[in-house]
């Protein structure tokens, strides 16, 4: 990416590029940790922990949204822009005070999770956004590498909040072998660059 910064439009497909690679590395770490995630646990830590299960997913889902705010941060350092890694962790440090705030007001453990990944989610997308500022990015890229992430992570969020855990792991595995062939299909079409 350094060598290329001065390359206009070459510059600007690199860099979604380069995005796309890191929403689907984040898309095959969320994929692995929902589908073994609870038999990972339970051959690591034993049965004791046979109930974080579902935990796994959303720190799954954090770190996929991460990674998108990873590569925009990446690509600004390329630019000699250390800022954007500043406002980047600052608006994911936020999430840290408000799940402090609702676990001592007694919200379940998923309302923790929930709150640590909306945070996640707003670093990344002022990762993105401040790469649109700079003319690296055009909007329905940062829309189209987000969207799919946020909908994915609150989807599973919904599925854990309102049914029985147990079927957590069935309902992302019909619903990520779906979805996910179409995601990196629809990154990779050439119409948004």
């Amino acid at each position: 990416l350094v060598k290329l910064q001065r390359g206009g439009r070459e510059f600007c497909v690199l860099v979604r590029r380069f995005l796309v690679f890191a929403s689907i590395t984040g898309l095959v770490i969320f994929v692995f940790f929902s589908l073994f995630g609870s038999r990972l646990l339970l051959f690591v830590y034993g049965s004791k922990y046979s109930d974080c299960g579902p935990y796994l997913v959303f720190f799954a889902a954090s770190v996929w949204i991460r990674m998108i705010g990873m590569g925009g941060s990446l690509v600004s350092l390329s630019r000699s822009d250390t800022f954007n890694e500043l406002t980047v962790n600052m608006a994911r440090l936020t999430g840290l005070p408000i799940s402090a705030l609702v676990a001592y007001f007694g919200a379940s453990p998923v309302f923790v999770a929930g709150s640590l990944l909306v945070a996640d989610f707003f670093g990344s997308l002022l990762a993105l956004v401040k790469l649109k500022h700079r003319g690296l990015l055009s909007r329905a890229a940062c829309l189209s590498i987000l969207a799919f992430p946020l909908v994915s992570s609150a989807l599973v969020y919904s599925i854990f909040l309102f049914m029985d855990s147990s079927m957590l792991g069935e309902i992302c595995v019909t619903f990520l072998v779906t979805f996910a062939a179409g995601y990196v299909f629809f990154l990779w079409s050439e119409r948004l660059e």
